[in-house]
């Protein structure tokens, strides 16, 4: 894997590219979603897909640009070292660039699951009553004059929220404790 401090213009572009859904905000976004795959000949509309999906293109940018900055961090001449000894590409990845790229992606999951639970507005754009996610559903409760069930929702999301972070810091302390 080569990687070089001086980006092409290839990869500039798909950097900035990465991050103009951070320019546009969510009910946009879902809209926009709305308008090509109803037109668009894969089938994703009115399914979970296209909610993953817009998640996916609206937290891409925090994703990418953690992972780029944790790669930079890896120095080329651990993955030089494994080619002289001769060691497959794949192999390289798994022992060497994988393992020390785990914090970082394991970061960036819990983070994007995170804010993703509390994503309501794109959510409100692209559900229909059989993918209802948690915000829908917490805001259909509210609008259904179920305010005490919406807000009970709500704190177990909270909760839910609350175990992912603290199991993510104590999966990064085991794994600091085993590698001392």
């Amino acid at each position: 894997m080569r990687r070089t401090r001086v980006a092409d213009a290839l990869s500039h572009y798909l950097a900035t590219v990465s991050f103009l859904p951070q320019c546009v905000p969510s009910i946009v976004i879902g809209l926009a979603f709305i308008f090509v795959y109803v037109r668009f000949p894969l089938p994703i509309y009115g399914t979970l897909w296209i909610i993953a999906l817009a998640m996916t293109t609206r937290y891409l940018a925090y994703s990418s640009r953690t992972m780029t900055s944790a790669l930079m961090q890896v120095h080329g001449e651990l993955e030089e070292a494994s080619q002289m000894s001769r060691a497959p590409w794949a192999r390289t990845m798994r022992k060497i660039t994988m393992p020390l790229l785990a914090p970082a992606m394991i970061n960036v999951f819990f983070w994007v699951a995170v804010h993703a639970m509390q994503e309501l507005s794109m959510a409100l754009m692209l559900y229909n009553p059989d993918t209802v996610v948690v915000s829908t559903m917490i805001w259909s409760m509210w609008q259904n004059g179920r305010t005490t069930d919406a807000a009970a929702l709500g704190v177990m999301l909270i909760l839910l929220s609350a175990v992912l972070l603290l199991g993510g810091q104590l999966f990064a302390r085991f794994r600091q404790g085993a590698n001392p």
